[in-house]
């Protein structure tokens, strides 16, 4: 299987921050699982997840460093997290670039976005993104590489 962001966006390693490397590693570790519940639970097909789940990703790390001070960082996954992340998100555009309906954009993203936060949580060492919304530092660097990754699953 190829990586779930070959070609989305250039050189991923070259992130001075990490935050690109921790997407890039949690999409290629854990993508599948996330598209696994994406068509159980949500019921979209295969092709659908796979176009939703990078862009996902993307927007929930962009959410995420746009206000980060709005975050609990010691607990990634908490409710509130997932609230202020959710409500960040333009859920129509990100499930109309996946060809799925907005209501199930809307619960596919209260579905894997817990689970991203965790994996984010999870995978933090250093310079990945907990650490870079706890320093403030690289911010707009990693906002400058999030963009264009949306929907490219599959190079």
């Amino acid at each position: 299987m190829r990586h779930l962001l070959d070609g989305a966006a250039g050189p991923i390693a070259a992130t001075k921050d990490g935050v690109m490397d921790l997407l890039k590693t949690i999409l290629d570790e854990r993508g599948g699982d996330l598209i696994k519940e994406l068509t159980d639970r949500v019921g979209i097909t295969q092709g659908q997840a796979e176009r939703f789940v990078p862009d996902a990703g993307s927007q929930v790390i962009a959410a995420l460093t746009k206000r980060p001070q709005e975050f609990d960082l010691a607990n990634p996954a908490a409710d509130e997290n997932v609230a202020a992340v959710l409500g960040g998100l333009d859920i129509p555009a990100l499930a109309s670039r996946a060809g799925i309906s907005s209501d199930q954009g809307e619960r596919g993203l209260a579905t894997i976005v817990p689970m991203l936060l965790k994996l984010f949580g999870d995978s933090d060492s250093g310079g990945g993104l907990m650490s870079v919304l706890q320093s403030g530092e690289g911010v707009a660097d990693a906002l400058g590489k999030l963009r264009g990754l949306g929907g490219k699953l599959f190079g």
